[in-house]
């Protein structure tokens, strides 16, 4: 439940509006003269969780799905895609044909993006810790948040993990104490 209070949290919005309290404040400091002072409205926060969907049958799927169901249940406000390795093809039940990465970053430019999976897939096989779509890399970086919680222990990371971190976001285990560091880093908006 602190996961879920933890993402239910209310995140900056873009908007300013005038704060009357702090602007009265203000001008009895300044003697009298006039000095508004503005505040910045507050949203709820959103996610698009991307989901590998690498074993139709595995215990990580149903981990995740579980995990996203708690979610909602719980009144976060959240987008679900799933995918298979790559983030070229990304589907879910309103888009049961699948669409690209560049229609649902236009779909939720502002949402915290969370990547459940490996990510590995998202790495040349061969030939040094590169991305293997550089357009993949431009586009997850249009999201100002975002993260992978890797389902690979800890202590199996390696150089995969480190090329993930460095080229386009940060890496968080996928565990109870993984997702608490993970939104602690999103809350702190690092």
């Amino acid at each position: 439940y602190r996961f879920a209070n933890l993402l239910r949290q209310r995140q900056e919005g873009l908007r300013e509006e005038l704060d009357i309290p702090n602007t009265i404040k203000r001008t009895i400091e300044r003697g009298g003269f006039l000095k508004v002072a503005f505040r910045k409205t507050t949203v709820p926060s959103e996610y698009l969780f991307l989901v590998d969907e690498q074993q139709h049958q595995s215990l990580q799927k149903q981990l995740f799905k579980y995990l996203i169901a708690f979610l909602e249940d719980k009144d976060i406000h959240l987008q679900v895609f799933y995918y298979e390795k790559q983030l070229h093809r990304l589907w879910n039940d309103e888009f049961p044909e699948g669409t690209d990465l560049y229609h649902i970053q236009r779909l939720y430019p502002h949402h915290r993006l969370i990547v459940l999976g490996g990510g590995h897939g998202l790495l040349k096989p061969y030939g040094g810790i590169r991305l293997t779509d550089d357009t993949i890399r431009g586009q997850l970086q249009q999201w100002r948040e975002r993260l992978l919680l890797s389902p690979t222990p800890v202590a199996s990371w390696g150089f995969k993990e480190q090329a993930i971190h460095e080229e386009m976001m940060a890496v968080f285990p996928a565990d109870v104490e993984g997702f608490q560091t993970a939104m602690v880093y999103l809350e702190m908006d690092e």
